[in-house]
């Protein structure tokens, strides 16, 4: 996994360090910048057409339903950037999500005016909002690439396996509602494959790469795949709002509409499911406590590494020791405590006082012999070691044969 490498904890105290892998920082930054051009893009004239129609071409005179799509996406980006600049991994996936569908939608309208400009015989141009749109397309992309990078080199994480593939199966209905005849009527009745080929984008592209999120079984994935859902669901909205403004084949998203929101509902559903019921895991957060949303380096709970890497939902693979990197996957449960504070260094004990030894008591000296004294008690007066200090300070026996100094 590469999300956090680039940030390398140094001690203790980069523990409690909120980080956001560079992968993740500038997907969120992408994203941030294509939800001001599609809310700009919408109110804009993306074609001039004044001299036939005496007005400029805009998305925001279609109705309600395309901005649900356009300015309701862009609130969500907005929303998911914004809290993943603040240290989260996972609400930088979900903004990549929303930001790549809303890309494939937006691209499908700029193929159908690309059509229209080009079949008018100079009668149609194109306006400063086309261009702000494409530039949506092309940052968005951008986003989306950038958040596959760690998605990819992610390792799974603790899911339950049948929902995920449940959640990734669930999103078959999308392209089965917009490719599909409906009342008499689909898309392949269009006479132009380039509009076919731009429908065909948006039915296929999110949704496939919203199923790879959830095969991938990590939390980065599955983030993403929500923010496939999310985008989806803001189209849906649109198209029962104004169902007249969702296309100009009058059978985008509303042929088969059913299957397309339950659909989207189903595979949203699932994808939470997934993300609150993983292992370890409870309703209210984190077992043993409440769940920190920050993105942060932390003690390994696991206790084989110094420090491990907590995206702001799991523990993730990512590990450091002694300010070197690398990977080790979280394959047991960690202890019941709630992540991730740093442990405060306990005090070095005091320095220990050196105590002379006690004195040692001599002996008891044995019984004195009878004295004659008729059994009376006598008092002894134990000289010994008074004698032994005497030894120890007394001079040289001048009597025992040693030269004298004053002799000499």
């Amino acid at each position: 996994m590469s999300d956090p490498t680039s940030f390398t904890p140094t001690g203790p105290g980069a523990a409690a360090n909120q980080v956001l892998s560079d992968s993740a920082r500038s997907s969120s930054i992408a994203t941030l910048v294509a939800a001001a051009l599609y809310v700009a893009g919408y109110f804009l004239p993306v074609i001039n057409a004044s001299e036939f129609f005496g007005d400029d071409v805009k998305l925001s005179d279609g109705g309600s339903g395309l901005g649900w799509s356009f300015v309701g996406s862009a609130v969500l980006m907005t929303v998911f950037s914004v809290l993943a600049l603040k240290g989260g991994e996972w609400q930088a996936r979900v903004a990549a999500g929303v930001a790549v569908t809303q890309a494939m939608f937006a691209l499908f309208f700029l193929v159908t005016f690309q059509r229209g400009v080009s079949s008018s015989d100079g009668e149609y141009q194109y306006a400063f909002g086309y261009f702000v749109l494409l530039g949506a397309v092309v940052v968005s992309a951008a986003s989306a690439f950038l958040a596959w990078k760690d998605i990819r080199s992610n390792q799974g994480g603790p899911f339950n396996v049948g929902l995920l593939i449940a959640g990734a199966a669930s999103l078959a209905g999308v392209p089965l509602a917009l490719l599909t005849e409906s009342n008499g009527s689909s898309i392949w009745d269009v006479p132009d494959g380039w509009i076919q080929l731009g429908l065909v984008l948006f039915a296929v592209v999110p949704v496939g790469l919203a199923a790879a999120g959830f095969l991938r079984k990590n939390l980065l994935g599955v983030g993403f795949a929500i923010g496939v859902t999310l985008a989806l669901g803001c189209i849906s909205i649109g198209a029962h709002s104004n169902s007249s403004d969702v296309g100009s084949s009058g059978t985008f998203v509303s042929a088969n509409q059913t299957i397309f929101d339950l659909s989207v509902i189903a595979a949203f559903v699932l994808g939470v499911l997934a993300f609150r019921l993983r292992p370890g895991m409870s309703a209210a957060g984190f077992v043993g406590g409440g769940t920190p949303t920050a993105a942060q380096w932390a003690a390994d709970p696991f206790l084989r590494h110094e420090f491990r890497f907590w995206d702001g939902r799991t523990w993730t693979a990512t590990v450091s020791d002694q300010g070197v990197v690398g990977t080790d996957a979280p394959v047991a449960a960690p202890p019941p405590v709630a992540p991730p504070s740093p442990p405060v260094p306990a005090p070095p004990p005091p320095a220990p006082t050196t105590l002379a030894a006690p004195p040692q008591r001599p002996a008891a000296p044995p019984p004195a012999p009878s004295d004659g004294t008729g059994g009376r008690p006598t008092i002894h007066v134990d000289r010994t070691a008074d004698q032994h200090a005497d030894r120890e300070v007394e001079p040289p026996d001048t009597d025992s044969g040693s030269t004298r100094l004053d002799e000499i």
